[in-house]
């Protein structure tokens, strides 16, 4: 994986840098309500796949809203409801590899997430939901 970088025209024409991020997958880019701007929505990493099938590291979306010439700006609010919405419950706006989001076999429209300890726990009740992806 590589890292992202956006770019804007200055005012005099210099390329200025409007977006880094060292790792960031863009899943869609929207243009705002308004038309004034746009959002980048992606991920921060390639979430880590667990030997079970149905289960993976959490990692939420981001929102980043970018308009004009200003630096793009982390949106917290667009970033939660975008991850409830195509994604998982919201456990915090980063990867977190203490987190592990299982799947739909659970019930759920969307995924939910859970401690290690629930999901050893959950696992143990549910085998038949999560397949072992062997090497």
């Amino acid at each position: 994986m590589g890292s992202l970088t956006i770019l804007t025209a200055g005012k005099d024409g210099t390329p200025k840098v409007v977006f880094v991020a060292a790792e960031h997958l863009i899943e869609r880019v929207l243009p705002l309500e308004d038309g004034s701007g746009i959002q980048l929505i992606g991920q921060a990493t390639d979430a880590e796949a667990r030997a079970e099938e149905n289960a993976e590291t959490y990692d939420p979306y981001r929102v980043y809203v970018l308009t004009g010439e200003a630096r793009a700006r982390y949106d917290q609010e667009l970033s939660k409801a975008y991850t409830a919405a195509h994604y998982c419950e919201w456990a915090g706006p980063t990867y977190n590899e203490r987190f592990v989001a299982v799947g739909a076999p659970t019930g759920r429209a969307h995924c939910h997430v859970m401690t290690e300890q629930q999901f050893g726990q959950y696992f143990s009740r549910h085998p038949a939901e999560f397949k072992y992806r062997g090497p």
